[in-house]
């Protein structure tokens, strides 16, 4: 076959690895694009335009965007080369440019003087324009694990053969435990804000725009369906759960050939996205152009606003005159506690908008929305690293990463050639965490942080229109809710409704219902996750031969591993850390803190906007301000946006009379906006 491509300028680097000639690659290309494009009617017709309505509550689907869909065909043009080749020459191991025309990363023109964050994230950093920025390609702690080297999803074994269902590893490890902690649902909600404000992973479309409907006899390539196993009695109704694959991403931003990557449609970057949108048009639509605010609905007689209304194609469980919310990120619909924190970030950036209208008269909308968006940009990465991030990964990691904030002055370490692109493992393994600490039952709470009226989690799954319906006081009632209840420990247990029963009763089609644990070990495999093996060598941990050596997982978890694994090697990412004993004072494992740790220290010092970032005063605060933005809190947010006088000493544990007392709001510092005013 080599003789048919005499034309090829190759180096052999270490046996193996050929690099093509441009040339070559772009007559290759072309005739892939043109392979597809002559196809592509007929797939939509074969595999894409039956419409299940299952697809649109498909959680990934929520991440797609048009650049996403333009970035997916380059790639997968790229991968079908990329396959020709490695058949033909006999090696995955290619070096080559994609043509210019094929490389969906062009440098981005930066707008000079800027002194704020962009919507979309580019411009961060100067000279590397795409860094963090939406519909870019997720980063990597490990080299993907793709069982053809650069696109296959891992199903092989260490012994050679499968890898186990995920839906019998859910099945068999993940069964529930109603042990609580001490950790509250404000923690927990909180903590998936955060994981929507830097992560939405694309999923792939059709030609239309529309989810592919991945039917269990389906031949599309992109289906990468679970089976259901024998032994899965509640499922015996459907024969599979529907799951189409991640959409492809080229993986360097200089468009170098190389393995299937997954696109991020947010930024990367911790800026409220889920409040003000990665993209203009998703950014103006929540705007109200008046004093800097940002839309809401104010009700007579009412101290405290509301989501404003729009219909959705995302918005489920909905009547004829149901409405849902506009937000920055369509998921603010996927369950009513998350759009409870939603609401309140929505409040406080309106109060900030016109006490700052109050301390500059001047100012016009557009100056007082940029400079607000930014000051609540601020307190919310202050909230996280210094007071989420060590609730979750333990005071010992939190300090050998150096994520806390300063006292008393500004952080001078900001690194230009600093990538802060969010792992492939946050996003498909670790941000998962908090799917096990999700209660089977949660409540609302009175404003004495009594609990009453109790919500299965089908109930508030989607359930915008009813969060609205059963009153006003129903959302205050929710937010209390957070403050007060306790969630799950950490362990591998999934409650019944996530583990059994996800989305039963408003999916239709083949697939009936699903498990989220098997969708999230079949995410890993679909975007190459190594072994969990593999991560514990590089966090520090002895790579284990026999799963004895697992010695951070506890016996009785270690056990329903071993059923349902044959080798150590075996195990994915997410259910071997998952299981794993939590860190000192922390809440997940090693393996996990250690991922997201480096995550957030490199999103602390690749982010140019970074809020205690000194080194650019031009687009920073002035010392005066950035004492009062370290002045906030969880606490006062919920002063300031919830019906309540009283709040716990740390909001992310429930109330304790010795341990975690109440206290006054008016006890509970605040900014001091007149550091503010232009003179």
């Amino acid at each position: 076959m080599l003789n048919k491509l005499i034309f090829l300028t190759f180096l052999v680097v270490k046996c193996t690895t050929l690099n093509i000639s441009p040339e070559y690659l772009s007559r290759e290309f072309d005739l892939m694009a043109e392979t597809l494009s002559s196809t592509d009617s007929i797939k939509t017709l074969k595999f894409l335009q039956k419409k299940n309505p299952g697809d649109f509550v498909f959680p990934v689907s929520f991440g797609t965007s048009k650049a996403s869909i333009s970035i997916d065909r380059k790639a997968t043009i790229q991968l079908g080369v990329l396959k020709k080749l490695s058949h033909n020459i006999g090696t995955t191991k290619l070096n080559g440019k994609i043509p210019k025309k094929f490389c969906p990363f062009e440098q981005v023109q930066c707008p000079t003087g800027s002194r704020y964050r962009s919507i979309d994230g580019s411009c961060n950093n100067l000279d590397q324009t795409w860094f963090g920025m939406a519909n870019s390609p997720y980063r990597r702690m490990l080299p993907p694990d793709y069982d053809d080297n650069f696109d296959s999803p891992r199903t092989k074994a260490a012994n050679g053969g499968s890898l186990p269902n995920p839906r019998t590893i859910a099945i068999n490890v993940h069964e529930p435990n109603f042990t609580t902690s001490s950790t509250n649902n404000l923690f927990l909600f909180f903590g998936q804000a955060l994981d929507h404000d830097v992560t939405s992973i694309a999923s792939a479309l059709n030609i239309n725009g529309f989810p592919i409907s991945c039917t269990c006899d389906s031949k599309n390539p992109i289906c990468f369906n679970i089976p259901v196993p024998e032994e899965d009695f509640s499922n015996r109704d459907q024969k599979c759960f529907n799951f189409p694959r991640s959409a492809a991403s080229i993986a360097s931003f200089d468009c170098e050939l190389g393995h299937r990557e997954q696109l991020n449609t947010v930024t990367h970057f911790i800026d409220l996205s889920y409040l003000y949108g990665s993209d203009i048009q998703n950014a103006l639509s929540t705007r109200a152009f008046v004093r800097g605010f940002l839309l809401a609905v104010r009700i007579p007689g009412v101290k405290h606003e509301f989501l404003p209304f729009r219909r959705n194609p995302f918005c489920h469980r909905m009547g004829p005159t149901d409405r849902c919310f506009v937000t920055g990120d369509a998921r603010s619909e996927s369950n009513s506690f998350l759009t409870a924190i939603h609401t309140v970030f929505l409040r406080q950036h309106n109060l900030i908008a016109i006490k700052l209208s109050k301390v500059n008269p001047k100012w016009n909308d557009e100056q007082l929305f940029q400079e607000t968006r930014k000051i609540m940009i601020s307190i919310n990465q202050h909230i996280i690293y210094n007071q989420w991030i060590p609730v979750l990964i333990g005071r010992e990691i939190y300090e050998k990463y150096q994520l806390e904030p300063f006292s008393n002055a500004f952080f001078m370490g900001y690194d230009k050639t600093q990538d802060p692109g969010l792992f492939n493992e946050m996003a498909t393994a670790v941000l998962r965490f908090g799917h096990t600490l999700i209660k089977h039952q949660m409540h609302k709470a009175h404003t004495n942080y009594s609990l009453f009226e109790k919500s299965t989690t089908d109930q508030f799954l989607f359930a915008s229109p009813k969060y609205f319906k059963d009153g006003i006081e129903t959302q205050e009632n929710y937010m209390r809710g957070l403050i007060a209840e306790d969630c799950y420990i950490p362990s591998p247990a999934v409650n019944p409704v996530l583990n059994h029963n996800l989305f039963e009763g408003f999916v239709g089609g083949g697939t009936h219902r699903f498990s989220l644990p098997a969708l999230n070990i079949q995410r890993g495999r679909d975007h190459g996750l190594p072994s969990y093996n593999k991560y514990r060598s590089i966090c520090g941990l002895k790579k284990a031969e026999f799963f004895d050596q697992f010695t951070n997982i506890k016996p009785e978890f270690l056990r329903r591993i071993r059923k349902v694994y044959n080798h150590p090697d075996d195990v994915d990412l997410w259910v071997g850390a998952v299981s794993e004993i939590p860190v000192k004072g922390g809440i997940i494992g090693e393996t996990f803190a250690c991922i997201f740790a480096e995550q957030f220290k490199r999103l602390k010092i690749g982010d140019r906007f970074y809020y205690e970032n000194g080194q650019d005063p031009s687009i920073g605060f002035k010392f005066e301000q950035l004492k009062e933005i370290k002045k906030f809190s969880i606490e006062r947010l919920i002063c300031n946006t919830v019906n309540i006088d009283k709040v716990q000493k740390n909001a992310f544990f429930v109330p304790h009379n010795i341990f975690n007392p109440l206290k006054s709001c008016d006890n509970i510092s605040d900014m001091d906006l007149e550091k503010w005013k232009e003179f």
